[in-house]
């Protein structure tokens, strides 16, 4: 059921081909064919009673966005790609964007808003606006929710009209510190760009559930380079916050049913090294290889539960670990997944972790199979990298110098 604040009444002056600022309306959405679709396969009664199963959000109108589907094109993007800051134009005011926050400042009215407006940036460290071409769409016009309630789906069990996918992208206005990497990024800048992220997730969830929402599927990641997904320079994060309290997916799920146990996987034999509020762990059977994961010293649950001196330990935490992948030699392209218990789910043993894969390709036996053929043990990658750690440290590689 699509909440009535995310129903648009009055037309928009702006160009919303390819569902752009994820809106729909007539222009970019004239049939019922064209509505995205929240899809499972294998459908199944999951964790606290929440559909669950193999997931895929359909989007046709996505495929109309700039450079959509030209995968030459993208990777030679991504090879010919220098340090140009592409926030340049909305950071100086010269490109319309919609804001949720500036620092910690946010503005949840915009939540709904479908006009853009000029914004000058340049004062604050980092900054979250709304993702111009999301995966899903936030807002829709009348003849798009007609059309919804026109036109019944194939499978309703496995189907949903899939249209509240709020999308944030928070990243650094100033245009001097357009940062690549994270294992070059000040860890003040790292912490800034969580902390602001954290207040754009816990001000829309409160939002949100104002309006009778119920179940908000939270999901937060970084993109570090091209070959991980990144279409963007510089470091930045998304935020993907799933609105159409229609369940999860099957590897969350797992998560959710292993909680209890969640901990017997994650060993001191498996624990590189540890700072005031996290802990860095390899991860024993892991999808790809040098897979790690973080976890955190405390019980917290949510993104927003973490504590400012626990958003500064993580960024020191991403800081090093990019560090000392870099060192190893491992592709600078890399997903990091952070994990929270989505809001409204109730699972008393979950505690908030954080996922990193260094990019790899894949193979037929394990696309088949949905597992990985590990080229390098675990434990020898617990020692690799606890030597290289430890070399930062007796060379007296000052990592934590700086503060937020």
């Amino acid at each position: 059921m699509l909440a009535r604040e995310f129903i648009v009444y009055e037309p928009s002056n702006t160009d919303l081909s390819g569902g752009k600022f994820g809106v729909l309306d007539q222009s970019n959405c004239p049939t019922h064919e064209l509505i995205p679709r929240k899809v499972f396969r294998f459908p199944y009664n999951g964790f606290g009673g929440h559909l669950a199963g193999q997931l895929t959000y359909v989007n046709k109108i996505r495929a109309m966005r700039p450079n959509a589907g030209n995968v030459h094109q993208f990777l030679s993007l991504i090879e010919s790609r220098d340090s140009t800051n592409v926030f340049e134009a909305i950071a100086k005011g010269f490109s319309p964007e919609i804001l949720i926050a500036k620092g910690e400042v946010v503005e949840t009215e915009n939540l709904t808003t479908i006009e853009p407006s000029y914004q000058s940036l340049e004062d604050v460290l980092a900054a979250t606006v709304i993702n111009p071409f999301p995966g899903g769409f936030r807002c829709c016009d009348e003849s798009v929710q007609k059309l919804m309630d026109e036109h019944s789906l194939i499978n309703p069990d496995s189907y949903n009209h899939m249209i509240s996918l709020i999308s944030f992208v928070t990243r650094f206005p100033d245009l001097n510190k357009g940062f690549q990497q994270l294992a070059y990024t000040p860890v003040s800048h790292v912490s800034a760009l969580l902390s602001t992220m954290k207040e754009s997730i816990k001000e829309s969830v409160k939002q949100l559930k104002s309006w009778g929402i119920k179940y908000i599927n939270v999901m937060p990641v970084m993109n570090l380079g091209g070959y991980a997904g990144a279409t963007q320079d510089g470091l930045h994060c998304h935020v993907h916050m799933d609105l159409t309290e229609t369940g999860h997916d099957v590897k969350y799920d797992g998560f959710l049913r292993s909680a209890q146990d969640f901990d017997q996987s994650i060993t001191d034999e498996l624990r590189v090294c540890q700072n005031n509020a996290w802990s860095l762990y390899v991860v024993n059977a892991p999808e790809r290889n040098y897979q790690l994961t973080i976890r955190p010293l405390s019980n917290a649950q949510q993104f927003q539960d973490l504590t400012k001196s626990e958003l500064n330990g993580l960024a020191r935490m991403l800081k090093l670990t990019d560090l000392a992948l870099c060192e190893a030699g491992i592709a600078k392209h890399r997903n990091i997944a952070f994990r929270p218990l989505y809001e409204g789910y109730d699972c008393e043993n979950f505690k908030f972790f954080v996922d990193i894969f260094p990019f790899e390709l894949v193979g037929g036996l394990e696309i088949a199979g949905n597992m990985r053929i590990a080229k390098v043990n675990p434990y020898d990658a617990v020692e690799e990298l606890r030597s290289i750690i430890n070399e930062f440290t007796c060379t007296g590689y000052e990592y934590m110098d700086y503060e937020y």
